[in-house]
């Protein structure tokens, strides 16, 4: 059973905080007891999620004011349950780093089934670029089996 689950992408300003603000809010109203958190591979300042993404997810009646990047740890995924990157090149970077861990590290999109393995990156698009990849996250998540 996941009890932690880790969303990991590149600066954790854009698509693995939406993912995790997705989750959270699908899994409590499906009263699933699941911790969700997100991180990044290339965190070099804690910052806030990304204005665009921010917008994005108030589409969804989500608030992603609060976030503030990380760093992924070696402890982040010590305790996590499953990882879902965002990419393949997220996923292959964790398996080189974490590879007593390579068997709960999966692509958002390969966990949930889908044929394309990469959630595409908004950074530096407008806010219609942020509204897709929001929209791509939530159908994964909502197939996402725990």
């Amino acid at each position: 059973m996941v009890k932690n689950l880790l969303f990991v992408c590149t600066g954790n300003t854009c698509r693995s905080p939406m993912a995790e603000a997705i989750a959270r809010d699908h899994f409590l109203k499906n009263n699933i007891e699941v911790r969700v958190f997100s991180r990044g591979i290339s965190v070099f300042e804690e910052t806030t999620a990304s204005e665009h993404a921010i917008l994005a997810m108030e589409k969804n009646k989500i608030d992603l004011t609060q976030h503030i990047s990380r760093q992924i740890t070696e402890e982040d995924v010590a305790q996590s349950d499953l990882i879902l990157t965002m990419t393949k090149s997220h996923k292959m970077y964790l398996v080189n780093q974490f590879k007593q861990h390579e068997n709960k590290i999966f692509t958002l999109r390969e966990y949930s089934f889908q044929d394309k393995l990469d959630i595409t990156d908004p950074f530096g698009g407008n806010y219609e670029v942020y509204v897709r990849c929001m929209e791509e996250i939530n159908h994964c998540i909502r197939l996402v089996e725990l």
